[in-house]
């Protein structure tokens, strides 16, 4: 781990026996890795740059079990969830199975629209679901059980409690997810190391939407924790599109001149304010914070585009997921059945420091 500057508190969160735990059944769950957007089936072998090596994918993997056709259900399809998509074919790939994506576009509706048109179509052995909200992917599980189609929850944990890891929804067999207090904390760390010996800290942050809980909570919880030092100053709506925080981020930054910190929801969203900040002439002025850990994130902090981002890992989580859902159709036991997906790995906060110890999965090379 390297001397970030919160290497000494994160090491002893890392080593905690539950974090400890939480790596070593994903560590297992890698071992039977494959999919597509359109159904078509892909290579089996993990992409480059994932911390997953080729040849421990393709010896661990149980091939020989029933072909596992997924509907991938997703609040939106970034490049994140592209990497999502590729893990979940790494697995089921091996034994001829296939991947649909189905993007909702952050309408729960339409989700539930598409859930139920993937269970009557008869095409699909199972889902892995992201859900818009967590209460709204409930109806979806529940006509996914009436067809007896095991749902895999992924980053979003389906049912009233959006931070419990093991399933809560009766049809949920494996829940793979990022609960909204993990990702505030790593929030918190990273927005206390860019506000360092800055007072006031002032920061325009950014949330997915509006009402979305996740990164709302995670802004919210720095304002709240971050420090007396650190001011929120405005929250800047991105949907997880970079076109959108592009043309947002200039207007937040003309109305807060005297801003010291972007806080993104993701490192494209970090990266793509970049050209505002240079035409403003505040690129030695304003910290670029990202989330998520991306290729281009992380080619950004080493060369101190982004000052910092946060570990995310999609492939790996989504392997998991897809492991969960084999398992699940061929009448195994699941297991585990719960798996904190920022646990994953390490590092958790990246920077300059440490930045040659991750290896991140998703994302534009």
């Amino acid at each position: 781990m390297g001397n970030d500057g919160v290497g000494t508190g994160r090491r002893a969160r890392r080593r905690s026996a539950c974090a400890a735990m939480a790596v070593t059944a994903v560590a297992l769950l890698i071992g039977a890795c494959g999919s597509s957007d359109d159904g078509g089936a892909s290579s089996t072998a993990a992409p480059a740059g994932t911390g997953v090596s080729t040849a421990a994918t393709a010896t661990a993997t149980t091939a020989g079990g029933k072909p596992v056709n997924v509907a991938f259900l997703v609040y939106t399809y970034a490049d994140f969830h592209q990497a999502q998509k590729d893990g979940i074919e790494s697995v089921v790939s091996k034994d001829g199975g296939r991947v649909q994506v189905f993007s909702a576009n952050f309408d729960p509706q339409k989700q539930l629209k598409q859930c139920q048109d993937a269970v009557s179509s008869g095409r699909f052995d199972a889902i892995i679901l992201e859900a818009v909200e967590g209460p709204t992917g409930v109806p979806c599980v529940a006509a996914a059980k009436q067809a007896d189609i095991p749902v895999v929850a992924l980053d979003i944990a389906v049912g009233k409690d959006p931070e419990k890891i093991e399933p809560q929804t009766d049809g949920v067999v494996a829940s793979i997810v990022q609960t909204p207090t993990a990702n505030a904390k790593n929030l918190v760390d990273i927005t206390k190391e860019a506000c360092k010996g800055v007072d006031p800290c002032k920061v325009i942050a950014e949330v997915a939407t509006p009402s979305d809980h996740f990164t709302n909570l995670g802004v919210d919880t720095v304002a709240k924790e971050a420090g007396p030092n650190v001011q929120i100053e405005q929250k800047v709506v991105g949907q997880y599109d970079p076109s959108v925080i592009a043309k947002a981020f200039p207007d937040a930054l003309s109305a807060h001149p005297d801003a010291t910190v972007f806080l993104s929801a993701a490192d494209t969203q970090a990266l793509a304010v970049v050209p505002a900040v240079k035409q403003a002439g505040k690129q030695d002025e304003v910290k670029l914070l990202g989330n998520g850990g991306s290729r281009l994130g992380i080619k950004g902090v080493e060369d101190g585009t982004l000052f910092a981002t946060a570990g995310n890992w999609p492939f790996q989580e989504a392997v998991a997921a897809a492991k969960a859902a084999t398992q699940a159709v061929n009448g195994e036991t699941v297991d585990p059945t719960g798996v904190d997906a920022l646990a994953i790995d390490e590092p958790r906060i990246i920077t300059k420091a440490n930045v040659a110890e991750f290896t991140p999965e998703w994302g534009a090379e």
